[in-house]
């Protein structure tokens, strides 16, 4: 399982004293490109609901400043 994979080394990373490095997976990097293209193109809602999946699949997505500034974008402008 990618995400018990992912949150294993995330942790074992957090012990040694590294700072979390959050790295979207490939569907989750679909995703965000998804939200993207859709928003460029003007369909908010639909741009929204992929960042809903980006974001229901791993909360720690928002993390990164990249979806953090579309989400904001997007929610602006429900």
């Amino acid at each position: 399982n990618n995400k018990a994979a992912q949150t294993l080394k995330d942790n074992i990373s957090l012990k040694l004293g590294s700072s979390s490095i959050i790295v979207l997976s490939s569907d989750d990097q679909n995703l965000l490109t998804q939200a993207k293209k859709a928003y460029q193109a003007g369909n908010i809602d639909e741009a929204n609901t992929y960042m809903l999946r980006l974001l229901n699949n791993n909360p720690n997505n928002i993390k990164l400043k990249e979806v953090e500034d579309l989400n904001n974008k997007i929610r602006s402008q429900l």
